[in-house]
């Protein structure tokens, strides 16, 4: 019994632990993400945005101080998970009253320089991609840092498992060939 248990719980937990792998690894089988070198895209991307939103510095603020404030460390595991949970809709949420704010800002700000439509709708496009593509670097750097945390973890707990199941399997392969 206790090797069969050992043996569920292994491949349980092995179960979990690729799922997890897959998420700090590109792939399954690709090199590891860093998250020195996703915090470094979100970076470049933030310097796009500061660019980009020249002509709304409002916008730009509150985009910056949601990165900053999401891509703190946060040192409780739990809290972690909240986060990793509402990342996703506080990104959402973020992302529609900055298209709304960029929307006014650049009719705004055509309206002061004389841009035609087509010059207005060309410049709100990149810039909607900018800050898509910002939200989204926070948001795997976000879920990338709670799944090496808990990758982390997850081996704290699967090779004592694992050393259960071969000490339980040795002791029932000695006990079937004894009795």
């Amino acid at each position: 019994s206790i090797a069969l248990i050992s043996m569920l719980l292994v491949a349980a937990s092995g179960v979990i632990g690729r799922h997890v792998y897959v998420r700090i690894h590109f792939g399954l089988y690709g090199a590891k993400a860093t998250l020195e070198g996703l915090r470094v895209a979100v970076e470049d991307e933030g310097s796009r945005i500061g660019m980009a939103l020249s002509f709304a510095p409002a916008l730009r603020d509150r985009l910056f101080k949601f990165a900053a404030k999401v891509l703190a460390h946060e040192t409780n595991v739990l809290l972690a998970a909240i986060r990793i949970l509402f990342i996703g809709i506080r990104i959402h949420w973020l992302r529609l009253i900055a298209y709304l704010d960029l929307s006014w800002s650049l009719r705004r700000e055509a309206k002061r320089l004389g841009w035609s439509s087509t010059v207005r709708r060309q410049t709100a496009k990149n810039t909607r991609r900018f800050i898509r593509d910002y939200l989204g670097g926070i948001r795997k750097t976000v879920q990338f840092t709670f799944y090496e945390r808990l990758f982390a973890l997850w081996h704290v707990l699967h090779i004592p498992l694992f050393f259960m199941l071969l000490i339980a399997t040795l002791v029932h392969i000695v006990a079937v060939h004894m009795y």
